[in-house]
């Protein structure tokens, strides 16, 4: 019976333990990168080219990217950059792209997840209601004000 009662005291503990340990992980606005507004940038080519989204999604009021690239020499933080234009859709159509302001020599595949801010985003479209086209992400991807 102490076996019993020690055995589901443990694994009461472990699960509220690995619960708190997910909630850190979820981000707040402060974390999350801003969406830069900028044609010249979005049209500009990025330092890396081969970048590919593995994944994207919302969570919370931040756009998630799991990105891989090539490098591994220098720490790449890159911008998620819009050019203005919305498609004449409900909900309209914003196209994004990643962009990487550094060169990296290197070649390893590096695997990361970036956090960008999508409540100035809603702001500067005017609207709650997004549907967003990334490079190389096939499905549909609409985001809604939180």
């Amino acid at each position: 019976m102490v076996r019993k009662l020690y055995f589901l005291s443990f694994a009461l503990a472990m699960l509220l333990g690995w619960s708190c340990e997910q909630n850190e992980l979820l981000p707040n606005e402060d974390k999350c990168s801003p969406i830069l507004q900028d044609k010249t940038l979005y049209n500009s080519s990025s330092k890396e080219p081969d970048a590919v989204i593995k994944q994207a999604y919302q969570l919370e009021n931040c756009l998630v990217l799991e990105v891989t690239y090539g490098g591994g020499c220098t720490e790449q933080v890159p911008n998620l950059v819009w050019d203005g234009s919305l498609g004449k859709s409900l909900p309209p159509l914003a196209p994004l792209k990643l962009n990487f302001p550094k060169d990296d020599p290197c070649y390893a595949l590096i695997t990361k997840t970036y956090y960008f801010d999508l409540l100035a985003f809603f702001t500067a479209t005017g609207y709650d209601e997004i549907r967003l086209a990334l490079p190389g992400v096939k499905q549909e991807l609409i985001v809604k004000k939180q």
